[in-house]
C-alpha cells in the first residue's frame, strides 16, 4: 500500500510541476509570437526576448532567485499571454496564412 501512494504522489507531482512550468513557457511563446507577428520584425521580438532575460538576470544577481521572483514571473506571463490571446489582434497571421498560400500554387 504504501509503495502504491509514493508512485501516485511522485506522478501527481511531475505532473503538476509540468503544468507549473509549461503554461507560463507557453504564455512567453504566445507574447513573443504576438510581438513577431505585429511588428514583423525579428529584431523587436529578439530585443523584447533579451530585455526581458536581462531583467531577470538583473533580479537575480541583485535580490536573488527567491520563490517570490519565479512566482510573479510565471504569473506576469500568463496573465499577460491570457490577455494577449483574448484581446490581442490576431488578423495578421490570417492575411500571412493566405499570402503564404497563393504564393504555393
Amino acid at each position: 500500500m504504501t509503495s502504491s501512494l509514493i508512485k501516485g504522489n511522485v506522478i501527481f507531482s511531475i505532473m503538476a510541476m509540468l503544468a507549473i512550468s509549461i503554461i507560463p513557457s507557453m504564455m512567453h511563446a504566445i507574447v513573443f509570437s504576438y510581438f513577431w507577428s505585429v511588428t514583423h520584425s525579428l529584431s523587436v521580438a529578439t530585443i523584447y526576448h533579451a530585455a526581458f532575460d536581462e531583467i531577470r538576470d538583473t533580479i537575480e544577481n541583485s535580490v536573488g532567485f527567491g520563490p517570490l521572483v519565479q512566482i510573479w514571473q510565471m504569473l506576469l506571463l500568463t496573465i499577460l499571454g491570457l490577455i494577449l490571446l483574448w484581446k490581442g489582434k490576431w488578423a495578421q497571421l490570417k492575411i500571412f496564412q493566405d499570402e503564404n498560400r497563393r504564393r504555393l500554387k
